[in-house]
C-alpha cells in the first residue's frame, strides 16, 4: 500500500506505481482527497490495494519528500514537481 500524498512513478520492468526513488521519473502524488484524478474507476476506489494518481490539479503531499525554492517544489534530486500554492498543496501541471 502506498501513503497518501507520496510522490509516485512507474516501474518501467513492472509496469507498477511505486514510491519515487532519485532518478525516476515522476508520474503523480497518492492522492485522497479532491484533485484531478487520473486513474479513477468507480469499482476499484473502494479497494485498499489500489491507488488513485493525482497527476495534475491541486493536490496534498509530503514536504519531506521534496525541495522548495521560492514556491517552485521539486524531488529531492531536482526534477520539477509544480509550484506551492498558498492553501499549502502543490500545483501539479
Amino acid at each position: 500500500v502506498i501513503p497518501i500524498a507520496s510522490f509516485l512513478i512507474i516501474n518501467t520492468a513492472t509496469g507498477k506505481v511505486r514510491n519515487y526513488h532519485a532518478g525516476d521519473e515522476f508520474i503523480g502524488i497518492a492522492a485522497a482527497g479532491k484533485g484531478f484524478i487520473g486513474n479513477s474507476n468507480p469499482e476499484n476506489n473502494s479497494n485498499p490495494k489500489y491507488t488513485l494518481v493525482g497527476l495534475l490539479g491541486q493536490l496534498d503531499f509530503n514536504q519531506d519528500e521534496v525541495i522548495i525554492e521560492n514556491r517552485v517544489i521539486y524531488t529531492k534530486d531536482r526534477k520539477r514537481i509544480g509550484i506551492l500554492l498558498a492553501n499549502g498543496k502543490v500545483l501539479v501541471k
